[in-house]
């Protein structure tokens, strides 16, 4: 069975400092996508799935060379979120329930203030 840590990290203010230009970008990558997906099906009816929508993050990388500094399992986390808050939408609304599209929460919620980490990637 996996096992799970969380850990309360005590960082100084430099790295408060990275982590909040990290969690920026993560936003912007987060709208990006989202933006991505509805566009596509506006314009053109078309659906961009999490595995295409996960490739446009090396070609955002290429325009936007600070993306470098976030570690591509985390940038590929937030393509997840967005398939998973979409995919949740979609079925509320075949659910019949009325709902907003995809609410990015405000910049200083506590459910944006996270990081995913896989073991295979810390060492």
């Amino acid at each position: 069975m996996p096992q799970a840590f969380r850990y309360r990290l005590k960082p100084t203010k430099s790295q408060i400092a990275i982590l909040n230009m990290q969690l920026d970008l993560c936003r912007w990558v987060y709208n990006q996508t989202l933006d991505l997906r509805k566009n596509a099906w506006e314009d053109e009816q078309k659906r961009i799935g999490y595995y295409e929508s996960k490739r446009y993050i090396t070609i955002w990388k290429q325009d936007k060379p600070e993306l470098k500094e976030v570690h591509s399992h985390v940038l590929q986390d937030v393509s997840m979120r967005v398939d998973l808050a979409l995919q949740a939408f979609f079925r509320r609304v075949r659910n019949g329930v009325v709902s907003l599209f995809c609410v990015v929460e405000p910049r200083n919620c506590d459910s944006h203030h996270k990081f995913l980490y896989c073991p295979y990637m810390i060492g």
